[in-house]
């Protein structure tokens, strides 16, 4: 009787969430993009909103803690339920158009999901059990000397204003284009090391690490203009106490801090009358993607796919050689900037290298990246792995899988992995 009034309870919970993103997709739309969405309260949204519960309800009751659950999670609230939403306020849309999309990137989450919790062991991962204070060693000097070249090398241009973040964006990415070393690096020290010192000090209480990752986000910050390399690591650190803190399965533990999340932007939207939250967090992780793969699916839907031809992969499907990459095509034709890099997450690029087939070979792909992940934290039984596993859903979740794995530091990420110390006080029963 109480497991059934448990259950009920998390459905409402499921229920509640949906609802919440709901309202707060909406308000996104019609504010900051002038779209005169359909009356909140119809059976078409009311639908769709019990749908995404009961999926989310089950996704919940079926997992187990461990970094599957997290990546899934990731993927399922912040690409999957947004897009399902956005479609509904989309005037333009049109369901005889896109229901194919819609019902294979279902089927490819489940596809991922399946390949990710295989019970199919993979025999030939070999760990290297390093001490702490190797471990810590090495992130101190790496950390430092990574800061010193970032220095030495930008020093004379590097700026700690917001007002020109954009001109160092542009650049810092003709550089990239130019040095693949630079970004090979970039993703290693900004994308990699940055947050993993942060999860690294939370969940070890070293909290000489979670400085030494602040003051490196702030150098970056200097170096190449970006953003989120600031929030990344406060977002690690507190992420990792908050998972400790309730030590619940992926799905759930997202459902619960997406809810906390939410209600607290409609308390400032209509206690407050602001919308900080909605405008800088809410609409770049949610209505944002959601938008971009519309556009993506929208567009090469009528045109010509890629084939990975601006990738290094492209020479095996393709010689065709576009003028601009498919984050600057949709920049181009969308907003009107070919210099906007408008990335999409892993099943929207899927779709526009090689259409409806590239979605679902895409999540086998993810789904075998992500089983390994699994099993090195079988071995390891490391909580820095799982949480780690969190910032693997968010690139994922905003851009192609080719691209994460060298230019957004998740290749680098899964080695650092191999070396993580052992934990020997988890429970088994936790695996």
């Amino acid at each position: 009787m109480i497991l059934k009034y448990q259950y009920l309870g998390l459905f409402l919970l499921t229920i509640f969430a949906n609802i919440l993103i709901a309202i707060n997709m909406q308000y996104t739309a019609q504010v900051y993009h002038s779209i005169n969405s359909p009356n909140f309260y119809n059976i078409q949204l009311f639908i769709v909103i019990i749908f995404l519960s009961f999926l989310s309800f089950l996704l919940i009751i079926n997992s187990k803690k461990n970094p599957s659950s997290i990546i899934g999670g990731v993927l399922f609230f912040t690409v999957l339920v947004p897009f399902f939403y956005f479609l509904h306020l989309e005037n333009n849309f049109s369901f005889e158009n896109f229901y194919l999309h819609l019902i294979l990137v279902l089927f490819s989450f489940y596809l991922f999901k399946i390949i990710a919790d295989s019970k199919i062991k993979i025999s030939f991962i070999r760990t290297i059990n390093f001490q702490s204070i190797f471990l810590e060693y090495f992130l101190f000097s790496f950390m430092l000397f990574g800061c010193f070249l970032l220095i030495y090398s930008f020093g004379e241009s590097m700026s700690f204003s917001f007002f020109d973040i954009y001109d160092r964006r542009i650049e810092t990415k003709t550089e990239f284009s130019q040095n693949r070393s630079l970004n090979y690096y970039n993703s290693l020290f900004a994308g990699l090391m940055v947050p993993f010192a942060a999860i690294y000090a939370a969940a070890r209480n070293k909290y000489i690490f979670f400085f030494l990752s602040i003051f490196s986000s702030i150098i970056c910050f200097g170096v190449f203009g970006g953003k989120g390399v600031l929030l990344s690591p406060f977002l690690a650190f507190f992420f990792t106490k908050f998972f400790l803190l309730l030590n619940l399965n992926g799905y759930k533990f997202l459902l619960i801090c997406i809810t906390i999340f939410c209600i607290f932007c409609l308390i400032e939207i209509f206690l407050i009358s602001t919308g900080y939250l909605n405008l800088y967090f809410f609409r770049r992780m949610f209505y944002v993607p959601a938008k971009l793969s519309f556009w993506y699916f929208e567009y090469f839907s009528n045109n010509q796919l890629f084939y990975m031809s601006d990738s290094i992969f492209g020479q095996f499907f393709t010689s065709n050689s576009p003028d601009y990459d498919k984050a600057r095509t949709i920049g181009g034709n969308y907003l009107g900037n070919y210099q906007s890099h408008a990335n999409s997450n892993i099943w929207s690029s899927a779709y526009a290298d090689f259409g409806f087939i590239g979605i679902p070979i895409f999540s086998m792909l993810a789904g075998l990246i992500t089983k390994f992940i699994n099993e090195v934290y079988k071995i390891k039984q490391s909580i820095i792995i799982i949480v780690y596993s969190f910032f693997v859903g968010l690139v994922w979740a905003q851009t192609s899988l080719n691209t994460s794995l060298l230019s957004n530091g998740i290749f680098f990420g899964i080695l650092l992995m191999l070396f993580v110390p052992k934990e020997q006080n988890l429970k088994k029963s936790e695996i």
